[in-house]
C-alpha cells in the first residue's frame, strides 16, 4: 500500500510539473496571473494589508508566508502551488479513506485516483489554487469529524476531547470560509 501511495505522489508531482518541462517563461493556468501572481507581487512590494483588498486574501497570505519562509520569488511560489496542492490532496484523501474505511490498501488506491481526477487537471490548467486548498481543508474536516465519531467524543463526558475536536473542526471550517467562501457555501450545505 505504501508503494501505491508513493507512486501516486510521484505521478502527482509529474503531472503538476509536466506543463513546465519545456521551460516556458509563463505560468500555466487561466487564473494564476490575475488571482495569485499579480496580487502576490503587489503584496510583496507593499504591505501584507494589500491582501485584504484582493479576492482571496487568506490564501494570498499563505502564499506570502511560503514566500517569506522559502525566500523564493512570487513566480516560483505560484508555479509550484499546483504540485503542493495535488500532493496535499492525495495525502488528505488517503487519510480520509484510511480513517473512514480502515483499509490502508484501499486508501492508497483512492489516493492514486484522486491524483488522476479532474480536480488535478482543472486545478493545474485553470489555476483555481484557493479552491483547491479549500477542498484539502474540507477533506481534513471530514477526517477529524470521522475520528470524533469513531471515538464517540460527543457521546462521552470528556469535555477536553469535545473541545479539542470542536476547535479543530471550527478552525478547518473557518479556514475554508476565509480561503474560499464559495466553497464554504457548498460545504455548509453538505
Amino acid at each position: 500500500s505504501k508503494i501505491i501511495l508513493i507512486a501516486s505522489l510521484i505521478i502527482g508531482m509529474f503531472m503538476a510539473y509536466y506543463p513546465y518541462f519545456h521551460s516556458p517563461s509563463w505560468l500555466v493556468g487561466t487564473d494564476t496571473y490575475w488571482r495569485y501572481l499579480d496580487p502576490l507581487q503587489r503584496i510583496v512590494e507593499g504591505s501584507w494589508t494589500a491582501a485584504l483588498q484582493e479576492r482571496h486574501p487568506a490564501y494570498l497570505l499563505i502564499l506570502l508566508g511560503l514566500k517569506t519562509i522559502t525566500s523564493a520569488s512570487p513566480f516560483l511560489i505560484v508555479k509550484f502551488m499546483p504540485m503542493m496542492s495535488v500532493l496535499l490532496l492525495a495525502l488528505a484523501t488517503f487519510w480520509l479513506v484510511k480513517v473512514g474505511v480502515k483499509d490502508e490498501y484501499f486508501a492508497s488506491y483512492v489516493s492514486f485516483f484522486s491524483v488522476l481526477s479532474i480536480t488535478t487537471t482543472e486545478g493545474i490548467f485553470t489555476g483555481i489554487l484557493a479552491n483547491w486548498f479549500a477542498i484539502i481543508l474540507w477533506v481534513l474536516f471530514f477526517v477529524f469529524f470521522l475520528k470524533a465519531l469513531e471515538e464517540r467524543v460527543f457521546e462521552g463526558n470528556s469535555i477536553s476531547a469535545q473541545l479539542r475536536y470542536l476547535s479543530i473542526l471550527s478552525i478547518l471550517s473557518l479556514g475554508i470560509l476565509f480561503i474560499h467562501p464559495w466553497t464554504w457555501g457548498v460545504f455548509l450545505a453538505v
